[in-house]
């Protein structure tokens, strides 16, 4: 019993640095990340950022937030955001495995690189969601929690500054993420660009046929 105890505070102090490290020096973190045999810190950075949506999504629902975008999906926008809470975390997962299986497909059978499908959801799943949360679901929850009126309406003269943010944080993915797939499959940074756009593409492609 000790010894499970032990190996969970373990873990979790690892995740804790993994996820700061991301931030602050994310080569040294990533290497550090491939060392590891389970692919469990991918699974619950990736979790974490599901979880902490769904929280958002509780107060989309309680204050009777419409979806920004027409839904894809037969759901009324009404009850949009009801049904989102219960299937948001589950298609985050499968667009996590998703990332990690074409980032791995392009680099090992394309560009007969090195690299396990392990580790590219342990890097991806760090390079993705840590700048997500930081520039859109931290942004997101504060109009859903306080300033709900401002959802899909924001106030006159902020639409541009909203704009910038949003496409620094993109970039801060992206490049993470190119960063991600070089580690893993110590590929030129052309190829892992090319496989961060295409994985990335093809994930969103995904999810935004879900996720509002």
């Amino acid at each position: 019993m000790l010894t499970k105890v032990n190996k969970c505070t373990t873990n979790t102090g690892k995740f804790s640095s993994f996820w700061v490290g991301t931030i602050v020096s994310p080569r040294k973190t990533f290497k550090q990340i491939l060392q590891e045999e389970s692919v469990w810190f991918g699974f619950v950075s990736f979790l974490l950022y599901g979880l902490l949506y769904a929280i958002t999504e509780i107060f989309l629902v309680i204050n009777h937030l419409r979806p920004t975008m027409p839904p894809f999906l037969p759901i009324s926008e009404e009850s949009y955001y009801f049904w989102q809470l219960l299937f948001g975390i589950p298609v985050g997962l499968l667009g996590w495995v998703i990332l990690g299986w074409v980032a791995y497909f392009m680099t090992t059978k394309l560009f007969k690189a090195n690299g396990s499908l392990r580790n590219y959801l342990n890097v991806l799943g760090f390079s993705f969601s840590v700048p997500c949360i930081i520039t859109m679901w931290i942004p997101e929850t504060i109009i859903a929690v306080f300033c709900p009126e401002w959802w899909g309406n924001p106030p006159a003269g902020t639409m541009l500054w909203a704009d910038i943010y949003i496409w620094l944080g993109l970039g801060w993915t992206f490049a993470l993420s190119v960063l991600a797939i070089k580690q893993a499959s110590s590929t030129s940074w052309f190829k892992s660009a090319l496989t961060a756009s295409i994985s990335i593409i093809v994930m969103m492609t995904f999810i935004i046929i879900f996720i509002r």
